[in-house]
């Protein structure tokens, strides 16, 4: 088939301007593919992700149609529910699914959905899309359901992990195609019985034209006076499955150095905590800023010296958060928090462009940073080989590249080539 008679629909609650990794990477993607031509369409949910209330100019809205750059964008109403209460963002989901499954049934026929998991981010308009109107769906698994719920403690019973698996499995079985961002979560799934040629692994990018090589000297020091310090930068969320609290344990292992501070960037459910924490530690070298608009994200990571990637040691077998690609984008030395032979240790060996360390390990941290801090010669030639590493291999253009073959061999042919 040719780009011009494909329709694509992204079905998704979180779309930009929201501030979750997922929503910028499917508007990459829907420009991208929009610009080869299709005919794309996202339907989503009112913005609020990162400010736990709506954004202002869509406040009191219940339907929003907007034309982006080359494809629409269609908005349901939202309920925006505070991401340390499980059961109004329950709520908040069932009622995107709700919405948008009304709104789907009442748009023509799309060729392939795109549709983001678990089951309860878009499991019920995706069923009934597929059932009415005959699309193929391509399933873009960031976490594999009901294992990510179960490590982080939200799931214990029997019967709601058992609920939450079946509701996926539904997903895997009437998915054309199963797409995974890493290797090691393509492994996890065709171990659950998945077969492995309707998993193909699709990572994430980093926009290279975008996030760029940027002098130290940011608007993000002078905004929040951070000086000339030494800058120990992460930026993200703060949840549940990031231990970051081995970030703030090394803090306190280097607070007596006065050229080093902790930049810590974002929100998520576990930052008060962590903030209760460097209070108790007596600690006046970690600063804790808001979530900072989009658009100011290569200032962001321009104002590090070093930047940081944390996950639990139970999740980073499987998981790369998208951050990795773009510190290394940044063109910035990395230290993350990884155990050997995880996905995200794998990518440092392979670009050479930071250093690994024990993710429950906090003097280990604190000794690399004192390492990276005494060698700006080292810093440099692993920023300078992150940043040659994305271009080639985790280009935007170069994941486009991958979706667009995709798309257009399960539209044809009902699966992946």
């Amino acid at each position: 088939m040719d780009h011009q008679s494909l329709k694509v629909l992204f079905l998704t609650p979180y779309f930009v301007p929201d501030y979750a990794a997922g929503s910028m990477a499917y508007a990459a993607m829907a420009e991208d593919l929009a610009r080869m031509g299709y005919q794309v369409t996202v339907l989503t949910g009112m913005p609020y992700y990162g400010r736990e209330k709506i954004w202002e100019e869509y406040v009191g809205k219940f339907f929003v149609r907007e034309e982006r750059t080359g494809y629409r964008v269609l908005r349901v109403y939202s309920y925006a529910a505070p991401r340390t209460n499980a059961p109004a963002r329950l709520f908040s989901w069932c009622l995107y699914n709700l919405l948008a499954a009304g709104v789907g049934i009442g748009l023509e026929r799309h060729n392939v959905l795109f549709v983001m998991n678990p089951f309860t981010m878009a499991g019920l308009p995706m069923h009934l899309l597929q059932w009415l109107k005959g699309a193929r769906v391509i399933y873009s698994v960031e976490d594999v359901y009901p294992d990510a719920l179960v490590r982080a403690g939200i799931l214990k019973r029997k019967l709601g992990t058992g609920l939450v698996d079946a509701l996926e499995r539904s997903c895997y079985r009437r998915a054309s195609c199963i797409r995974v961002i890493s290797e090691g979560m393509r492994e996890s799934l065709i171990s659950r019985g998945i077969p492995a040629a309707k998993v193909v692994t699709l990572p994430y990018f980093a926009d290279t034209d975008f996030i760029r090589p940027l002098a130290r000297a940011t608007a993000l020091r002078d905004r929040y006076g951070l000086g000339d310090k030494f800058a120990v930068l992460y930026a993200g969320n703060m949840g549940l499955i990031h231990g970051v609290d081995v970030v703030v344990r090394a803090a306190g292992l280097l607070r007596n150095d006065p050229e080093i501070l902790f930049v810590l960037v974002g929100e998520g459910m576990e930052k008060p905590r962590l903030e209760q924490l460097a209070r108790q530690l007596y600690l006046s070298n970690v600063r804790f800023l808001p979530m900072q608009p989009i658009e100011e994200l290569p200032d962001v990571l321009a104002t590090a010296d070093v930047s940081l990637v944390t996950l639990k040691k139970e999740f980073a077998h499987e998981s790369v958060p998208s951050k990795v690609y773009s510190i290394l984008a940044s063109g910035r030395p990395m230290i993350a928090c990884a155990s050997t032979g995880t996905e995200i240790a794998r990518l440092v060996d392979q670009s050479q462009a930071g250093i690994c360390v024990d993710p429950a390990a906090p003097e280990d941290l604190a000794k690399a940073i004192l390492k990276l801090r005494s060698d700006p010669a080292r810093r440099d030639a692993m920023g300078n080989r992150g940043r040659d590493f994305v271009v080639e291999h985790f280009s935007r253009e170069a994941v486009s590249r991958q979706l667009d073959a995709l798309i257009r061999s399960v539209a044809s042919n009902g699966h992946p080539r």
